[in-house]
């Protein structure tokens, strides 16, 4: 089946990777705890457990700020209390530019 010809009720890959329902979370977080710690949930630790959640979240942290960064960035908006933006920069000469 061609990614063209999937049916509409069909989540694509990036929807399951990025997604915010609780399926995609689950399998997000199942995926992680296999790849990034080598375990299946049922040998899992606790620890592994969080470190698999850290990264459920830092993916979707990360996929926002992908999508929203380089708008801010262009027009120079502050975030978080830092402007994202263009910095001046001192030549030499101590003159400014952009």
């Amino acid at each position: 089946m061609t990614p063209q010809s999937r049916p509409p009720s069909t989540p694509s890959e990036k929807d399951l990777q990025f997604g915010m329902d609780v399926e995609s979370i689950r399998r997000t977080f199942i995926r992680n705890l296999f790849c990034h710690r080598g375990k299946f949930p049922e040998v899992a630790l606790p620890n592994d457990n969080y470190l698999a959640l850290a990264y459920t979240v830092r993916d979707r942290i990360m996929q926002k700020w992908n999508l929203l960064g380089p708008h801010l960035f262009r027009k120079g908006v502050a975030h978080g209390g830092v402007l994202v933006g263009r910095i001046p920069h001192r030549s030499a000469t101590g003159s400014e530019s952009a």
